[in-house]
């Protein structure tokens, strides 16, 4: 008898084991094959950056497929390097191959080939400061650090090369026809931006002044810069800069922001700081036209996102689809996932609080 239960429980494992890994892709030929992965993974996936508590040496990296919203791993830098993220993961990109992954509390980047494994790792400075934002251009990597730096690095081996000092409290960077464009905030006291000369890494021309506290910025390909600040009390807004005219537009309450075929989707969480209740909405901004549409470009949107913080908001370049990322803080976060057209599709784990960035490849 003990025999017996003992092969029946052996079975039934095997078949939980083998439902989990086929839940992760539906054909071998869908995997991808990095020597010396501990982890299988599927060729459509997409890598979600869990911040963390700031100071709880919390941070996570899950990875899921998104042609099926099934999570993969959901510790997925711990299974593949064997030593946890650390304290406040702040940024996560991609150049299409590998991912870049800057720790803020930690004060470190990795670069990870596309099955998470580290192939590199940089530690900053005290006097460059903790880093907060980092894009890819060419062969380099640029990273905004606390310092008030811009630091340049070879991206095939994270090697510093140069960097170039800026306002203080740099966030986000962005790249346009041979500059960078950094917003400064000052922690809270700025409303600065810097503008970088790429071929010879120098500021080109003075600080140039934006929206206060300006903490977010995207781009598209065309040069359409949008800057998202706070105010006093935590209400954001996104501007339109002009790059002739070194000048911002409002547009609209914002925290958050994504860009999509000439359009800029905007989610605007607003907080009762009293209450602590949270009332968000979606509307749209059409580049080309200069129009608002106030209507949500979101469909069927479960009632508990429309009061629930959303932290992380990322399209899909390779479907078109949305995803929010969404926190309490405290507890494992939640994904929201959306069609290109808007209609909802599912809800998943984040795998950690406070999903942050969300990359996708394949």
């Amino acid at each position: 008898m003990k025999l017996r239960k003992s092969l029946y429980l052996s079975v039934i494992f095997g078949l939980i084991l083998s439902a989990g890994f086929t839940s992760c892709s539906s054909d071998d030929s869908d995997y991808v094959d990095y020597s010396g992965s501990k982890v299988t993974l599927p060729k459509t996936r997409a890598f979600v950056l869990n911040e963390g508590s700031y100071k709880g040496n919390n941070s996570t990296l899950e990875v899921f497929n998104f042609l099926q919203d099934t999570i993969c791993n959901k510790a997925i830098y711990l299974s593949q390097n064997g030593t946890k993220i650390g304290d406040t993961g702040e940024d996560l990109i991609t150049d299409g191959e590998n991912l870049y992954m800057l720790v803020y509390g930690s004060s470190y980047m990795a670069k990870m080939n596309g099955a998470g494994m580290k192939t590199a790792s940089y530690t900053f400075t005290s006097t460059q400061g903790q880093p907060r934002k980092a894009i890819v251009n060419g062969d380099y990597l640029y990273v905004t650090t606390y310092g008030g730096y811009v630091l340049k690095f070879t991206k095939s081996d994270l090697k510093y090369v140069a960097s170039c000092q800026v306002a203080a409290n740099p966030e986000n960077i962005v790249y346009y026809d041979g500059k960078l464009y950094v917003i400064c905030n000052g922690y809270g006291k700025l409303s600065l931006m810097d503008v970088i000369d790429e071929s010879t890494f120098t500021k080109d021309g003075d600080d140039i002044t934006v929206c206060n506290n300006p903490q977010k910025m995207i781009a598209d390909s065309k040069g359409n810069i949008f800057i998202q600040g706070y105010d006093a009390n935590y209400a954001g807004t996104v501007y339109s800069y002009n790059r002739t005219k070194k000048t911002v537009t409002e547009i609209g309450g914002s925290t958050s922001m994504a860009i999509k075929d000439d359009v800029l989707y905007i989610v605007n969480c607003v907080t009762n700081w009293k209450t602590y209740a949270t009332t968000t909405s979606f509307y749209s901004y059409n580049i080309s036209t200069g129009k608002t549409d106030t209507s949500s470009f979101l469909k069927n949107v479960p009632t508990v996102l429309t009061n629930t913080s959303v932290y992380s908001f990322d399209i899909n370049p390779y479907d078109g689809s949305f995803y929010l990322g969404t926190t309490d803080y405290a507890t494992e976060g939640n994904i929201y996932h959306f069609a290109s057209d808007g209609t909802y599709k599912t809800t998943f784990a984040s795998g950690g609080v406070s999903p942050s960035h969300i990359v996708f490849m394949r």
